[in-house]
């Protein structure tokens, strides 16, 4: 990777965690949680992030501040239904602190254990 290439990459890093922090801001700012809608799209949008689809990430950020496109989808029981803004929250303060891996995601997002051997 050349060092114009790096550069770009830590800056779409940067931007992709404005924009989760952003949205959490707005809901917390709100004094509320995350709606169904908003917890599927950070979801995904932190995984995005600790898998280093940063550009993917900074899209669902904005995804989750819009509105759902067929509000009808988003009535069933979710995989992420277990997501709060206090996880949320934890997922942007570790990803701030630059030591993004799955495996942090897996063990705050879903409490599941990440190898055989390790509780959840």
């Amino acid at each position: 990777m050349t060092a114009e290439q790096s550069k770009r990459r830590k800056a779409e890093q940067f931007q992709a965690l404005e924009f989760l922090g952003s949205a959490l801001s707005v809901i917390e700012g709100q004094g509320r949680q995350p709606d169904k809608w908003e917890r599927e799209r950070l979801t995904i949008g932190f995984c995005a992030y600790f898998c280093g689809l940063y550009r993917v990430a900074q899209q669902e950020a904005t995804a989750a501040m819009s509105t759902p496109p067929e509000e009808s989808l988003y009535g069933r029981v979710s995989d992420f239904d277990a997501v709060d803004l206090d996880r949320l929250k934890l997922l942007l303060s570790q990803a701030r602190s630059d030591a993004p891996s799955a495996d942090i995601f897996a063990r705050q997002v879903k409490g599941v254990p990440t190898s055989p051997t390790s509780p959840a």
